[in-house]
């Protein structure tokens, strides 16, 4: 299948802001989606620099909020300090360094998250001061409030973004929360999506995009999906087991009890089936397994023609290892708006190849 060509995506302030910067569902599975090169994802250096002073006023901002509950406190809780009830709680911080470090680890995360998620930086020098100044005079986009302060760094982040457009004859989306830009218009900028929306669209019509999504869901659901595995192929296992033990010709009375998985190997996982709110994978499975076998040995015995009977044969007690080829199917519940899922079951499995070892 012919992959599709990455879309490109500028970010807006105010997504990040909506986001909690970079805690967000979404903006995360935009990040991942960007991870995996099925978006291109930039930010221009005003949206940067602007990030980094709110990140910086955010931090003290809440360092402060911290001082006063903490305060509040100290004043009204005192007669906790007649008791060994949550001491530390009474201890004195230094908020002057919490707010250095506070602020210092979120430019420090801001930074991470830029080189993690492959978010490339433009610069606004392309940008072009004399266009800026007649869309302010004639209150085109994002003029229409009259607030310079804000207007401004809006009009050059757009303006930048035009220029690198027309520069690299790219199209792009820029995704903002901020209504300003509901009325811009240029051929190669869509402006008329949110997070939200955005990820909507790219859903729809990118099946790379979709297919993601769903390898997402798989992934966080490995662990759990290793559990519900184990637990429903146990009985066929030592079933498998029992039958290979029983057919040796050397070994009578023979019982068996699972007794531990050693190593479950995921080989390979694909998307089986997609329906409207769930999807199927079929997973290839790699199991080394033991059982405990109680047996009568026959090895060392002899066969007595006359009384027709083993003499000599010994009763034993050992583990016995197994390895297991295996196919899974499980299930998926699905949220087509909220690109979210979840584990339901394994509807199925097969058990193709099993041998001792």
């Amino acid at each position: 299948m012919e992959k599709y060509q990455a879309q490109i995506v500028f970010i807006d302030t105010s997504i990040f802001e909506s986001e909690n910067y970079f805690e967000g569902r979404n903006i995360n599975l935009l990040f991942h989606l960007s991870q995996e090169k099925l978006i291109s994802l930039k930010i221009t250096d005003i949206i940067y620099r602007e990030i980094l002073k709110r990140l910086e006023e955010h931090s003290i901002k809440a360092i402060n909020l911290y001082k006063n509950q903490k305060i509040e406190f100290n004043q009204e809780a005192r007669i906790l300090r007649n008791i060994n009830i949550l001491n530390y709680q009474f201890k004195k911080d230094n908020i002057k360094l919490l707010k250095e470090n506070s602020k210092q680890l979120l430019l420090q995360k801001f930074d991470e998250v830029i080189e993690n998620n492959n978010i490339e930086i433009i610069n606004t020098n392309i940008a072009d001061a004399s266009e800026i100044l007649e869309d302010y005079f004639a209150f085109n986009a994002p003029f229409k409030e009259g607030n310079k302060k804000n207007e401004f760094p809006d009009a050059f982040n757009i303006n930048t973004i035009k220029h690198w457009c027309e520069n690299n004859f790219n199209d792009c989306f820029f995704i903002t929360n901020d209504k300003d830009f509901t009325n811009y218009e240029h051929p190669q900028i869509n402006c008329k999506f949110n997070l939200s929306t955005l990820l909507e669209f790219l859903y729809i019509e990118n099946s790379d995009v979709k297919e993601e999504i769903f390898n997402r869901i798989y992934r966080d659901s490995i662990s759990e999906i290793e559990y519900e595995t184990e637990s429903s192929l146990i009985s066929s296992l030592e079933s498998s087991a029992f039958e290979i033990l029983y057919n040796d010709p050397w070994m009578e009375d023979v019982e068996v009890n699972f007794h531990a998985f050693e190593e479950t190997e995921f080989e390979i996982a694909l998307i089986n089936e997609i329906k409207t709110d769930t999807f199927t994978y079929e997973i290839e499975l790699n199991i080394k397994y033991s059982v405990d076998c109680d047996y009568t040995d026959l090895n060392s015995a002899f066969y007595d023609k006359e009384d027709g009977i083993w003499l000599g044969e010994i009763n034993r007690s050992e583990k016995r290892n197994f390895k297991a080829n295996a196919l899974i199917y499980p299930s998926f519940s699905y949220d087509s708006k909220k690109y979210t899922g979840e584990f339901m079951e394994i509807v199925d499995y097969e058990i193709r190849e099993i041998e001792e070892i």
